[in-house]
């Protein structure tokens, strides 16, 4: 487990809105940000951020790759041919 690095690191939404209520634990998660992305090999990304006040909250704390329903719903996928497993 010591050897996988992971690409991303999530923060779930749970998270998010406990940093969106609770100026102290938003201080601690802006200064655990560094050691986060020391560990991932790409960066941190925030999930379910569904209001401008989280959206704010994020990029307050410099968390900058986001995910959740206020930048887009959810999507089928469209598939160019039949048994291709890759998505374009």
């Amino acid at each position: 487990m010591a050897q996988l690095i992971p690409d991303y690191i999530k923060v779930d939404r749970s998270t998010m809105l406990q940093a969106v209520s609770s100026e102290k634990f938003r201080w601690f998660l802006k200064h655990l940000l560094p050691a986060l992305r020391m560990y991932s090999t790409e960066g941190v990304s925030a999930e379910g951020i569904e209001t401008e006040k989280e959206l704010r909250v994020v990029k307050d704390i410099g968390i900058y790759l986001v995910q959740g329903f206020l930048l887009g719903r959810p999507q089928e996928l469209k598939q160019k041919n039949q048994g291709q497993s890759k998505v374009d």
